[in-house]
């Protein structure tokens, strides 16, 4: 026990030793989530959570995560970002990761170029939300963005290039990279697993100007690699080619916020195919005017993986789908307390229910 101590307290330092190295000042929550704050900011994110399970009668208390984002920006058109995290487990103690580090160069309005570790924008989730748990309306992520899903490549290693183009019918963001996907910590994939070949994306995003919130879009994404699972089923000389095909629309209001992405997974190892599927789709309506603190919000979610797929042949479930309710109450400018009920199963909604409630914030 004192070695697990010693070591969270080491980690913790080191963490606080970077706090400080900033000059840290009064911030609103719209420069602390900025990634083109003048000069060197720093910005951080906290959350605590219990989960009780139902149908067990078991109760979970989670200190949640501890992100801090750390920008420099040493030009106005050139800067660096980084997120870490700090993960309390009550097994192995502390766990301290890199979860983005990358250097951005803005050429213009409709060029930018970011090279490190980035989010791999094979979702809107995946770009649109961070570690920190206060930005996004539920506590729980989508299941097909989930880290211990292995079914979407959630952070790459590489460089991208990407931008804005604005025109009179509306406004078309892209990204086009190429990358190694990261395994470890929050990578997808368990073990020292890496891929021997950088997977390469293309993805954009419409938002139409007649239709003010409303936008849609998509990513493609392959990656060829050799033995990805470790599986006695596939022979180290064999390559899987893996494509994920990503499609989203999205709205966004002062009240309401709707979000639906579907995703379809191909792997091809030498003549075989194996095709799954995840999808999801979520709404929230903000109560009390445009600055109200009420949100009511519910998502359903549906994961189909292929079963002989050698990819999946470690995980214990291959079908599943969810439904997800819940509140969100924003007690303060930037703390707020959310409770939300889940259920789900393999093969209906009754396997497994559960509530859960968390406080989160933004220092």
């Amino acid at each position: 026990m004192s070695i697990i101590i010693s070591e969270t307290m080491k980690k913790l330092a080191l963490v606080a030793l970077c706090f400080v190295s900033t000059t840290i000042h009064a911030q609103t929550l719209k420069n602390i989530i900025s990634e083109s704050a003048p000069e060197m900011h720093f910005g951080l994110f906290s959350d605590w959570s219990a989960l009780a399970t139902l149908t067990d009668n078991k109760v979970d208390l989670k200190s949640g995560n501890i992100v801090g984002h750390w920008t420099t920006r040493f030009s106005p058109d050139f800067f660096y970002f980084s997120e870490i995290t700090v993960s309390p487990d009550q097994h192995i103690g502390s766990q301290l990761a890199v979860e983005r580090a990358f250097f951005q160069f803005n050429y213009a309005d409709g060029v930018r170029l970011r090279v490190g570790r980035i989010h791999t924008p094979v979702s809107l989730w995946n770009t649109t939300y961070h570690h920190g748990q206060y930005l996004q309306t539920t506590i729980s992520r989508p299941e097909v963005v989930k880290y211990s899903t292995k079914f979407s490549p959630i952070h790459s290693i590489g460089i991208e290039l990407g931008g804005m183009l604005n025109r009179d019918a509306g406004s078309l963001e892209y990204q086009i990279g190429l990358g190694q996907r990261e395994m470890g910590h929050h990578g997808n994939i368990s073990g020292n697993e890496t891929g021997h070949h950088p997977g390469a994306y293309l993805g954009g995003s419409f938002k139409p100007a007649r239709f003010f919130g409303l936008s849609f879009g998509g990513t493609a994404y392959v990656e060829e690699r050799e033995d990805p699972s470790h599986s006695t089923t596939i022979s180290e000389h064999e390559e899987l080619l893996e494509v994920v095909l990503n499609g989203h629309i999205a709205y966004e209001s002062l009240r309401w916020n709707l979000i639906s992405e579907v995703i379809h997974l191909k792997h091809v190892i030498d003549d075989n195919v194996f095709k799954s599927f995840g999808f999801y789709s979520q709404v929230s309506r903000r109560f009390g005017g445009p600055k109200g603190k009420s949100t009511l919000f519910a998502r359903y979610g549906r994961l189909n993986k292929n079963e002989n797929d050698p990819f999946f042949v470690s995980d214990n479930c291959f079908k599943w789908q969810g439904l997800t309710t819940g509140w969100r109450f924003d007690f303060a400018p930037t703390v707020a307390f959310t409770t939300e009920y889940r259920q789900f199963g393999e093969s209906n909604l009754t396997g497994v229910r559960s509530i859960s409630f968390q406080i989160s914030a933004a220092l």
